[in-house]
């Protein structure tokens, strides 16, 4: 009779966690970000058109490791570092740590359900 009740407990366990796995909503007909593929024309500072960079700067300090500087932006054309497309964006320094990137805002709806994804490239 146990072995009645601990298989019922189980498959009750396993039938409310099914229940409780968040369903998938209806994919989003149109992309919502501006430029999603880092394509031409860029602006004068390096980001890609529809895109603003950002950054966090500390300057160097000298008793400090834990520091980073103004990062380079610049259009990518190389096919080996790029995933789809003519160019993708570029963010880095040769030998500084840096932190930055770039951003979009868009208008969402409150409660909505959306999925964003990347494809990125690190060295």
């Amino acid at each position: 009779m146990k072995r009645f009740y601990l298989a019922l407990f189980l498959l009750l366990v396993v039938l409310l966690s099914s229940l409780a796995v968040a369903r998938p909503g209806r994919a989003q007909a149109t992309n919502l970000l501006q430029n999603p593929g880092f394509e031409q024309p860029y602006n004068s500072d390096g980001s890609a058109g529809s895109w603003s960079r950002w950054h966090e700067d500390t300057g160097k300090l000298t008793c400090d490791v834990r520091y980073s500087v103004l990062p380079h932006w610049s259009a990518e054309v190389n096919s080996d570092l790029r995933n789809d497309g003519s160019t993708s964006q570029a963010v880095g320094n040769l030998w500084d740590p840096w932190h930055g990137g770039v951003m979009q805002t868009v208008s969402v709806t409150p409660g909505g359900r959306y999925r964003f994804s990347f494809w990125a490239r690190g060295r």
